[in-house]
């Protein structure tokens, strides 16, 4: 059983799989976009900045929870939460990625209208922030398996 708390464990860092796929992608249309319209580079980079933090919070809440399971679930009797409580935290992927495309479409399209920056990075702020609401929820199960189900 205890070996279930430490697959448990390692499932919940798995988030980190989503924010590397999103933030590659974004840092990658970022440069394409930087190449194309120099003169936007700033503005570009304040998007993936915004972008890329908010991709990569999806992976530290997966840390959170596996840092928990190893805490606080050193029962071998808590194996099946400490699966419970990982698996909660797997929405972090698709939150991640969904922000990663999110930031690649701004940046590209601050390169091709930088007049619109202000218009393309409050409509990437408000999806990102409501990708990132999964993400959290999954954070939220997480934590209250573990605290309350042990």
């Amino acid at each position: 059983m205890t070996g279930l708390i430490a697959i448990g464990a390692a499932v919940a860092v798995l988030t980190g799989i989503g924010a590397g796929i999103g933030i590659g992608n974004a840092t990658s249309k970022a440069t394409e976009a930087i190449a194309r319209q120099p003169q936007a580079k700033g503005d570009i980079r304040n998007a993936l900045i915004i972008g890329c933090a908010l991709a990569e919070a999806t992976a530290v809440y997966g840390l959170v929870i596996g840092i928990m399971i190893i805490l606080f679930l050193k029962n071998a009797a808590f194996g099946a939460v400490a699966l419970g409580a990982s698996i909660a935290s797997l929405t972090g992927i698709g939150a991640a990625i969904g922000i990663g495309r999110a930031t690649a479409t701004a940046v590209e399209s601050i390169a091709r209208q930088p007049e619109a920056k202000g218009d393309i990075r409050n409509s990437l702020i408000i999806g990102c922030a409501l990708a990132e609401a999964t993400a959290v929820y999954g954070l939220v199960v997480g934590i209250m398996v573990i605290l309350f189900l042990k």
